[in-house]
Order: structure tokens, then sequence, then C-alpha cells
């Protein structure tokens, strides 16, 4: 007797996460994939259908959402990219017009049984003593945490219209195919590595394949309502840049770069860089989810020798 396949819309498709989630969702025949594009003529990535939607307009192909048993979302206008205040403003804009259009769309079919949304770690209270599991409520008064904290009650607001809501909260994500390591990487190849700032503040991180594997784990479990999406061994800002620079068999040149010279390099999003998280997946373990990628000298060993 065939098994029917469980139809899994992603948002966010084509960005680093994104991509990495279909490449491993396709190595698994249960799952028929579409995603979410802007394009009007959409069409066949990495073997997901194409669906076209519109979030600033609020559209969305009605076909998109038939027949799904799981959203996930991970639309978003990234924060790496110097915040004018029309980034920032793509910023908020780009996460609550796409709840607002999957909740629009939501309203109108039944049996969406998950909706598993990122979010992000920036939502904590910079710190460098304090360490943060799911139960903290100890929240930042920047401009991440504000825009966290909206996305996350938009999040909620659509709880109503499937049977499970989860709200995964993403630390720095770990590839060499995009994101913070690969601005890393290219300075310590060259004997440059350094820490951002006083170098103590620190960074909490998740291996890409964990966090591809986390999100299946959420598909297929009963698996908390919200979640840390980080590995269980945050690292400094300086223990980072000196591990990466170890890996490559580089020196570790520079101790650290000066925190007002990295508020004129980057201006506002220095925040991104600056701020002190220490972040630990107590409910992901408590719930039975294992990491392959706990500690910084494995993960970074792992992406620099395959490329991931």
């Amino acid at each position: 007797m065939l098994m029917s396949k469980k139809v899994i819309l992603i948002t966010g498709a084509t960005g680093l996460v994104g991509t990495a989630l279909l490449g491993f969702l396709n190595q698994k025949p249960e799952y028929e994939l579409r995603y979410l594009t802007r394009s009007k003529k959409p069409t066949t990535y990495l073997n997901a259908t194409g669906f076209h939607w519109d979030p600033s307009k609020f559209e969305l192909d009605r076909d998109a959402i038939k027949g799904v048993d799981v959203i996930i979302n991970l639309a978003g206008a990234s924060v790496a990219e110097r915040w004018s205040a029309r980034h920032k403003k793509a910023i908020l804009d780009s996460r609550i017009d796409s709840l607002e259009t999957l909740e629009r769309a939501l309203k109108k079919t039944k049996g969406v049984s998950k909706l598993i949304s990122a979010s992000a770690i920036g939502i904590y209270k910079s710190d460098l003593e304090a360490m943060y599991t799911e139960d903290s409520t100890e929240f930042d008064s920047g401009f991440l945490s504000d825009v966290v904290q909206k996305w996350e009650s938009k999040i909620t607001s659509c709880a109503a219209l499937v049977e499970h809501t989860h709200i995964l909260r993403f630390g720095i994500v770990l590839s060499t195919k995009g994101g913070a390591l690969e601005k890393l990487i290219q300075p310590a190849k060259l004997g440059f590595g350094a820490a951002l700032g006083n170098g103590t503040q620190w960074q909490s991180w998740i291996h890409i394949d964990d966090l591809v594997r986390l999100i299946e784990w959420v598909i297929v479990s009963d698996a908390p309502a919200l979640l840390n999406a980080v590995a269980p061994n945050p690292v400094t800002a300086a223990e980072l840049s000196r591990k990466l620079s170890h890996t490559l068999h580089k020196p570790f040149w520079l101790k650290r770069i000066p925190e007002p010279l990295v508020r004129i390099l980057l201006g506002e999003m220095s925040e991104v860089v600056l701020q002190s998280q220490r972040v630990l997946p107590e409910a992901a373990r408590e719930a039975g989810f294992n990491f392959n990628f706990s500690t910084i000298e494995t993960a970074l060993d792992d992406l620099i020798r395959c490329g991931k």
C-alpha cells in the first residue's frame, strides 16, 4: 500500500537555510516539496514546485497552500547589510508581511498541521554573563530584539489557524555558502583573522546541517513550541576567530578589531556582531534531538573540509 507524501511549503527557499533544507528534504521520498517565489512564472527549484506570491501586496497563489501539511517560514530581508532607514524598514516589513500573507491564506484553508517559523536569538538581552534558555524572558531593547518580538507576535497570531505552531530562534548559521562564516573566512585565509570588538562577547552558533536536521525533526516529532536553534556550546568571538584561523592553518594575526572601528565600518549593523548572547538549546536536547556538531572545532573542521 502506497503511503501518501507529506506536502511541505517553504518560504525563503532560495536563501542560505532554505536551499540547504530543500537539498536535505530531497533525499527523503516521503515529502512533496513546494516553495513560494515572487516570480510570476515560477519554475521548479531543487525539485520543489514553485508558486507565486508577493508579500508586499499580500498576494499568494491559492493553489500553493491546497493540500499542504506543513509550512516552513524562512522569509525575511537579510540583516547583514548596512542599516539605512529604508533597509531597517525592509527587515521588519518583510517578516511581518510574509506572515500576514500566510495568515490570510490560512484563514481560507483547512488541514495545515504545522507552521514552523524562523526567529532569532537577537531577542535576548545582550549580556556577557547571562545564559539563556527558552524559559528566559530578559529581552534586549535594541532594534533587532524589537524586530524579533514583533515577528514572534505575528507568528503566534497564526497559532489558531493550524494544529501546531513552532518558533525556532536561529543563532549564527555556519556555512561556507554564505552568512557570517563566509565573511570571516576571507580575511582568515590571508592571515588576518581577528575578533570584532573586544572578543569577549558570546556567539551562539549552529552548523547548517544540524539546523536543517532540527527543522526536519520538528516536522516529524512532537517538538516543543519554542526552540533555541543553536549548538550546545557557544563560544566567544575571539575563540571563534582563533579556531577558524587554526582550522585554516593560518596565523591569528590580529587579536581584535576595536569596537569603535567596528561601529564606524558597520554603522548600526554592528549590533549584530557586538552583542553577546550565550544561548543554550535546552528544549531540543530535553526532547531528544542530538546535535552532530556540538563543538566549534568539529563544526569548522567539517565545514571547511567539505565546503558546506
